[in-house]
C-alpha cells in the first residue's frame, strides 16, 4: 500500500524538484509562456477510497468507472496542469493505486 504522507514526501523529494510541475501556462496577446508559482500538494493530489466488496472479490469495474469519470475532467488552468489520484482498496486487496 502507498500511505499518502509517503506520496505527499515522495512528492515534494522529487517530483517538484522539476520546475515543469511547479509551473503553469500563462496565455496574453503576446504568447504563452510557463510561470513558476508555490504549489499546494492539497491542489493536486486527491485521496479516494473504493467501496469493498463483502465477498472480497474484485472491485475492477469500479475502479475502471472511477478512472473513466477522472479522464472526463478537465485540469485546473491556473494551476500546474497535473494531478494524481491515491486510491485505496482497489481490486478487493488492502492495497492502492495511483
Amino acid at each position: 500500500p502507498i500511505s499518502l504522507e509517503g506520496l505527499r514526501h515522495a512528492l515534494e523529494a522529487r517530483f517538484l524538484v522539476y520546475s515543469r510541475f511547479r509551473s503553469r501556462v500563462v496565455t496574453d496577446l503576446s504568447g504563452s509562456w510557463w510561470q513558476e508559482q508555490e504549489v499546494n500538494l492539497d491542489d493536486h493530489v486527491v485521496h479516494v477510497k473504493l467501496p469493498a466488496n463483502k465477498d472480497k472479490s474484485s472491485n475492477k469495474p469500479a475502479l475502471q468507472e472511477l478512472v473513466g469519470k477522472l479522464s472526463q475532467q478537465p485540469l485546473d488552468p491556473d494551476k500546474p496542469l497535473w494531478q494524481m489520484h491515491l486510491v485505496e482498496n482497489c481490486l478487493g486487496h488492502d492495497g492502492s493505486t495511483l
